[in-house]
């Protein structure tokens, strides 16, 4: 099961479509290599779903926007 990350929506994302990649700034990201940090904007995997409401799956998680 992949893990669900939120992203705030109150800094400026880009998500591409389906095979691109998105730049967000997510709160709650895991990060047990340190190689994720939840304190500035970020570089996605490759997407390989959109859905609605600004949810997007990349090869690893599930992104969703912040409430």
């Amino acid at each position: 099961m992949k893990p669900v990350v939120h992203y705030r929506t109150d800094v400026k994302s880009i998500i591409q479509d389906v095979g691109g990649w998105a730049l967000i700034h997510p709160v709650d990201h895991p990060n047990p290599n340190g190689l994720v940090s939840n304190e500035c904007n970020v570089y996605t995997s490759e997407i390989v779903r959109r859905g609605d409401n600004g949810e997007f799956e990349t090869r690893n998680t599930i992104y969703r926007p912040q409430e």
